[in-house]
């Protein structure tokens, strides 16, 4: 049997969509990213992530999600403002971190992918857009708590961690 499509096919009218916002055309996907970058900007978050990532991609433990809770409750105790007021972070500096792991990269590329890093952060800065805290650190801590078990049961068959 053939499928035959018809000659005419309708379509609907712009009354139906009239009001709902669309994703490019009127602007509401640039003021969201502005307002993103604004939030990220002011409260230093890419300072923060890159420290964050750096450091558990240097150490690479065999639980990444518990070793980032135990180092930001570490930081928190002994040097709670440190991320937040480091005015060190430039392109220069992001190109060194880059450069550094880059010599290591196969390795950090494949502890990322095994422990599913990508997913992990865009879930936590997603929330943190949605929520925009004053302090990102206390944040990120506390959503690692809330979220640590559902992301492993979300992204890890059967609930197992990889070689566990």
């Amino acid at each position: 049997m053939d499928l035959v499509l018809p000659d005419a096919i309708p379509v609907l009218e712009a009354p139906i969509l009239e009001g709902v916002p669309r994703v490019s055309g009127d602007g509401i996907s640039q003021r969201r990213k502005e307002k993103a970058v604004k939030y990220f900007v002011r409260n230093k978050v890419a300072v923060f992530i890159d420290t964050l990532l750096g450091a558990l991609y240097a150490e690479r433990p065999s639980d990444p999600i518990a070793w980032l809770m135990e180092m930001l409750v570490k930081k928190k105790a002994y040097a709670p403002d440190e991320w937040s007021n480091d005015t060190s972070y430039s392109p220069e500096r992001a190109r060194e971190t880059q450069h550094r792991l880059a010599q290591e990269n196969d390795a950090i590329r494949h502890y990322a992918t095994m422990w599913k890093i990508p997913f992990l952060m865009d879930e936590l800065l997603c929330d943190m857009l949605l929520q925009e805290p004053e302090e990102p650190e206390a944040f990120t801590l506390s959503w690692l708590r809330w979220n640590h078990a559902s992301f492993i049961s979300r992204h890890f068959e059967g609930g197992k961690l990889p070689g566990k």
